[in-house]
């Protein structure tokens, strides 16, 4: 079983849970950005929910299926289509061979996650799949995917077999993600040592002024711009423990 990327994404890349256990070597755990989505598309094609799933940005990539398929999208809603025909997220849909998926208009979220029965053929590296394109190494050749690049999966599909082809069945079992998502957008923090070598004013504005997240950005942190607080002190300080 195979899939034929026709169109590149935006960044689209193979990513799984991450590679802990190496933070103190300066190796960055990676991984999804959105376990919960990631999670639920592997379930619904009766995968471990900590297997490689292929994580797309809006404008999204578009696949061909080069064989009859078990697959779930989850994430953000990017209007996704199998052939013509709108496909629902958070549900398992059968693609018949020569199916094509695209996404034709961004409504909602910032990822979608893709996950297709089988075992992804991905490189590991450090107990983990995930691509880490700064070092090269992980997930499809260690960088993002790319127009005609093949990702092969292997081991029995228990839920595709003789469809027409170019066939789309929807499975009518949908999984509520409403409880995953908060409407609010607060973003939880923890107090570490550099909160305490800020005044009073500026502990406030960090609680409660607005930030934009920058393009110096990665799955390592956000680089915010805005109202920064003021340090009390200028003493440089070393890289301390981060929480995802």
């Amino acid at each position: 079983m195979s899939i034929r990327m026709l169109k590149s994404g935006l960044f689209d890349t193979v990513q799984d849970m991450g590679r802990y256990g190496y933070q103190h070597l300066g190796v960055n755990p990676g991984g999804v950005m959105d376990p919960a989505a990631a999670s639920i598309a592997n379930i619904l094609v009766g995968k471990n929910m900590h297997t490689p799933v292929i994580e797309m940005h809006f404008p999204a990539a578009s696949f061909l299926f080069e064989e009859d398929c078990l697959v779930a999208l989850s994430g953000g809603d990017f209007g996704a289509h199998i052939n013509e025909q709108p496909v629902p997220l958070n549900t398992a849909i059968l693609a018949g061979r020569q199916s094509v998926l695209t996404f034709r208009n961004y409504r909602s979220g910032a990822r979608v996650y893709l996950s297709v029965q089988g075992k992804l053929n991905a490189d590991a590296w450090l107990g983990s799949y995930s691509t880490n394109t700064a070092l090269a190494v992980g997930g499809y050749n260690g960088r993002r995917l790319q127009k005609n690049d093949v990702l092969v999966l292997r081991g029995e599909r228990t839920m595709a077999t003789a469809m027409e082809p170019s066939a789309v069945i929807i499975i009518p079992i949908t999984i509520d993600t409403a409880e995953f998502y908060a409407s609010d957008n607060k973003i939880c923090c923890l107090q570490g040592k550099d909160f305490y070598a800020l005044g009073d004013a500026s502990k406030e504005a960090l609680m409660h002024n607005g930030f934009t997240i920058t393009r110096q950005s990665d799955r390592m942190g956000y680089r915010l711009q805005g109202n920064l607080p003021a340090h009390t002190t200028q003493a440089t300080t070393i890289s301390s423990g981060v929480t995802k």
